[in-house]
């Protein structure tokens, strides 16, 4: 036999059948894996049955409660969830305070016009730098579009001749 084919704890315990009982005892005189297996179940048998009894304890505290006579500020520094919520509460406060509270400080009008100004002035010098340029496409645009006239009438005339 194999011994994937033995339950040895089955056997131990005796969950297996009759039948398969004489082949489970027969397979582990031969096997020395499956003897050894079952020697260590004994031992771990022994070893529960001679731990000495103890008596459960009567009252059980969880660990959301707090002892009596220790105060509530106590109780909220060595208890995780509630000194998380704590936190976060304070943390929402103080962000809820700063947007209410928060100005914007004096004179920052000033240095908004200061910037309105001098984008415009950048973009009036930048204007000036390319009109050169944007007049030269635009009187290149104008020819081309001539040219392409001169074309179509062109293309027109030769469709009527033939």
């Amino acid at each position: 036999m194999n011994c994937s084919e033995i339950d040895v704890k089955g056997y131990f315990l005796n969950e297996i059948a009759p039948a398969d009982k004489v082949l489970a005892e027969h397979h582990i005189r031969e096997c020395a894996v499956c003897g050894e297996e079952l020697d260590r179940l004994r031992i771990t048998q022994a070893a529960l049955f001679g731990a000495r009894d103890e008596e459960m304890p009567r009252r059980i505290v969880f660990a959301t409660e707090q002892p009596r006579g220790t105060s509530w500020w106590a109780g909220l520094w060595n208890n995780g969830p509630r000194l998380g919520f704590a936190s976060a509460a304070m943390l929402s406060v103080a962000i809820l305070g700063h947007g209410l509270l928060a100005r914007t400080p004096a004179g920052s009008g000033a240095i908004d016009e200061k910037v309105n100004a001098a984008v415009a002035k950048a973009v009036v010098e930048i204007r000036a730098e390319h009109r050169e340029e944007v007049e030269a496409l635009h009187s290149n645009i104008e020819w081309l579009t001539k040219r392409i006239n001169v074309y179509r009438v062109t293309a027109a005339n030769y469709e009527v001749r033939q």
